[in-house]
């Protein structure tokens, strides 16, 4: 389920450096679903990247996904490389073989989406960020709700908890129905300027009611503060972080797990023994292994090897040194409950990938989904 965010990989800095030169330009088109203009309201614009009910959801980085109890998966937001965030919230019932669009324009539309969990119930969360002010951006974390599959979805609350910050949050969704949001980046458009302010975030927050409100675990986890870290939260409710991109602007591959909803921390493994990573894709199987697949390293090579662990990170195996799909990061990922795992998107990519043996072989479900 868990997918991670990098705004220093090359593919989200094109993103964010067109978003923010042609909004300061006024230069972004406002569309519905039906690609008509219509005004927009407060600082919420939405692009023509809302989706066209006859069209494929595109080729993507950094969208999210995940399986709702009846194992369908929905895939949510994302960007395209060359114009910007897109919008669209499909879902697939096939394993990722066919998809059906849910949601042409959702209500969250103006912003960018950030990450996104589903909760035991079905409900899906979305966590969302909105410019206010381009000058001197200030970043309001909205949280949305969705009980229909992402077909119509409701504004849970328009500020979160957590200080000013722009990407790269780490969200998972623990099985007593909290949330538990690790970690971001914060950066910085000054006058009209794309400036990366280089400030890195690792505090801990929880919320036990659907992220209307948040609760700080912990100011200052013990991991170094970074961006793009994967993470997964387990069957025994624990969660393990993984990888990232540290605030020296150095690539990680140490494992962290806190037993006690993210209050402490405990490094588990000092460097896990594939290469460090940000953008990586990972999942927690049923048996509560984790895989960790994909990713870009430290001199921008994209990877698509699969790592498994059977000890909570502990020690790793190479599933495969090089999986069927093409290198890639930024890639999302679920694993369903037959034990299969579903790899979807990632850069320049929209196709999708399912494995029944842990992440050792790929077979390819849609080329162009």
């Amino acid at each position: 389920m868990q997918k991670s965010r990098n705004i220093d990989s090359p593919g989200l800095f094109i993103i964010v450096f067109l978003i923010v030169f042609l909004l300061a330009a006024g230069c972004i088109a406002s569309h519905n679903a039906d690609n008509s203009s219509f005004a927009t309201t407060g600082t919420h614009s939405v692009s023509n990247l809302c989706m066209n009910a006859n069209s494929t959801w595109f080729e993507r980085i950094d969208q999210d996904s995940m399986v709702l109890p009846d194992r369908s998966i929905v895939i949510i937001g994302g960007g395209e490389e060359s114009n910007g965030f897109l919008k669209g919230v499909w879902r697939s019932t096939d394993d990722g073989a066919t998809w059906m669009l849910m949601s042409a324009c959702p209500a969250w539309a103006g912003d960018s989406v950030d990450t996104s969990v589903v909760l035991p119930d079905g409900k899906i969360i979305v966590f969302g960020y909105n410019i206010n002010n381009l000058s001197e951006p200030d970043y309001f974390f909205e949280v949305w709700g969705s009980v229909d599959e992402g077909a119509t979805w409701t504004l849970d609350t328009a500020q979160a908890g957590q200080s000013s910050r722009s990407l790269g949050q780490s969200v998972v969704a623990l099985p007593d129905g909290s949330i538990v949001s690790m970690g971001s980046y914060n950066i910085n458009f000054a006058a009209g300027r794309l400036g990366i302010a280089n400030i890195y975030y690792n505090d801990i927050w929880r919320s036990t009611d659907q992220g209307a409100t948040w609760t700080e675990m912990n100011a200052s986890a013990g991991w170094t503060p970074r961006t793009g870290a994967s993470s997964v939260a387990l069957p025994d409710g624990s969660i393990v972080v993984m990888g990232g991109n540290r605030q020296d602007n150095g690539y990680s591959n140490d494992i962290w797990r806190s037993t006690d909803q993210g209050a402490t921390w405990t490094e588990i493994n000092a460097s896990a023994g594939w290469t460090p990573r940000t953008g990586a894709s990972s999942v927690a199987l049923l048996d509560g292994s984790i895989v960790v697949m994909g990713g870009i390293d430290g001199y921008g090579h994209g990877l698509n090897d699969v790592w498994r662990s059977t000890d909570n990170g502990v020690t790793w195996m190479e599933q495969t040194s090089h999986a069927g799909w093409s290198a890639r990061y930024s890639a999302t990922s679920v694993a369903l409950t037959d034990g299969s795992i579903v790899l979807i998107g990632g850069t320049g990519d929209h196709d999708v990938w399912r494995s029944t043996d842990e992440g050792a072989t790929w077979t390819e479900m849609n080329a162009s989904a």
